[in-house]
């Protein structure tokens, strides 16, 4: 029922929905999985939410839920990942103001990274790659430089190949570095790709960014 909530099309109440009934599913016999589940939903409606203050709300409820996932589920990756990506939100939000949750967010994706390297289509080294890129203006935070991040998105394309998101942040990177041949490269292998299962509506949001960036 917490997948089938959360599988397209993706709505903030089926999402909700989703949230809700891993509320009532934490138990052992599922190792805690519905836990990270919650994060997961958390993380998705923070991401999607229209305003600042719905974005805080679900981000700041989403590291909630990611915590207590990685303090019963330890050894799973999700735990990290999706507490980590609630942490960017709300990094994102925040700024230089927040040194302190910057490295969190370090260290969790690493710990995931670690953990399993090919979740969510490589998405602990493209958060990770992302966060690297972003902060090359905060050079004392201390979580990477530009160039490696850049490293982690390519790492992205060539490993999970078939996952459109991991082209249009290699793309936004490669733009930002002024390499503009290279990000138009990567954004037409981008529009040749088929839309992945369960991703349908994002591949069609990965496309129109792919278009914007053109533009730019």
């Amino acid at each position: 029922e917490i997948d089938r909530s959360f599988s397209e099309p993706r709505t903030p109440k089926k999402v909700e929905y989703s949230l809700a009934t891993c509320l009532l599913s934490i138990s052992p016999e599922n190792q805690y999985a519905s836990v990270h589940k919650g994060a997961r939903a958390c993380a998705w409606l923070a991401e999607n939410s229209s305003t600042a203050g719905e974005q805080e709300k679900w981000a700041l409820k989403g590291i909630s839920w990611g915590k207590a996932a990685v303090q019963r589920a330890d050894t799973a990756a999700e735990s990290y990942y999706y507490l980590a990506k609630c942490q960017r939100v709300l990094f994102e939000l925040r700024g230089s103001d927040s040194e302190k949750l910057a490295r969190q967010m370090h260290g969790n994706l690493l710990m995931a990274r670690t953990l399993e390297p090919e979740l969510d289509h490589c998405g602990p080294d493209r958060e990770l790659g992302s966060l690297m890129v972003s902060c090359r203006r905060y050079p004392l935070l201390g979580v990477g430089t530009f160039s490696r991040g850049l490293n982690l998105l390519e790492k992205t394309v060539s490993s999970c190949t078939a996952y459109g998101e991991n082209y249009v942040v290699l793309a936004e990177a490669l733009i930002e570095a002024k390499e503009f041949d290279r990000a138009h490269f990567i954004l037409e292998k981008l529009e040749e790709l088929p839309s992945p299962p369960d991703h349908s509506a994002d591949h069609q949001d990965w496309l129109a960014r792919a278009t914007e960036l053109r533009l730019e």
